[in-house]
């Protein structure tokens, strides 16, 4: 429900924002944004923007409501097209807000995996503390401590779990939705998982 809550946050924004004068508005959005710094509204479209940007803003706050990964994969059926049609219509208020929605469903799924992947590892530590060892997957946690093992928001897919050398990891895909084995992120900003490494 948090990510629901932010994007009824972020439609009373939009509609503060709306209710300036074309002046102060301009003005916000350019703090907020360099690309804005030239903002130029045209006054006739400025009604259509915010009727645009209102149509979008409820559509966004139903996805918000759909379990995951179904919110992901709805957030990006619709963001293209959504940006291009703000564009198009010269819709320029809406043009600068929406980009941002659809990293913030991402950015929200990670959280999502990361406090999965967690309560996972509390499990684990409880299974070793009362076996003195590692569990051989997560078959064997659930139901005596997890109730159930956490669902990946990335796929739908139960939150994984590797034994290393020394400990374990349990990780989501991430937003790449490629299994990488439980890979930590580096330099690089490609092939990794979203990791929770507990070195024993």
């Amino acid at each position: 429900m948090a990510l629901h809550r932010a994007f009824v946050g972020e439609r009373c924004t939009g509609i503060n924002l709306f209710q300036m004068s074309p002046q102060n508005r301009a003005a916000s959005l350019s703090k907020a944004s360099e690309g804005a710094a030239r903002f130029k509204e045209d006054p006739l479209s400025a009604d259509g923007d915010f009727l645009f940007f209102l149509r979008i803003v409820e559509s966004e706050i139903e996805v918000a409501k759909s379990p995951y990964p179904k919110r992901l994969q709805a957030a990006k059926d619709v963001r293209p097209d959504i940006i291009r049609s703000a564009k198009e219509q010269k819709y320029l208020v809406s043009a600068q807000l929406f980009p941002a929605f659809g990293s913030a469903v991402e950015k929200d799924a990670e959280n999502v995996a990361l406090l999965r992947a967690a309560r996972t590892a509390l499990a684990v530590e409880r299974f070793r503390l009362a076996n003195r060892k590692l569990p051989e997957n997560l078959d064997s946690i659930a139901p005596s401590f997890l109730e159930v093992i956490p669902a990946d928001p990335f796929d739908g897919k139960p939150i994984r779990f590797k034994k290393l050398t020394k400990g374990y990891v349990v990780y989501s895909i991430g937003k790449d939705a490629k299994d990488n084995g439980g890979k930590e992120k580096g330099d690089s900003e490609t092939d990794y998982d979203l990791t929770l490494m507990v070195e024993r």
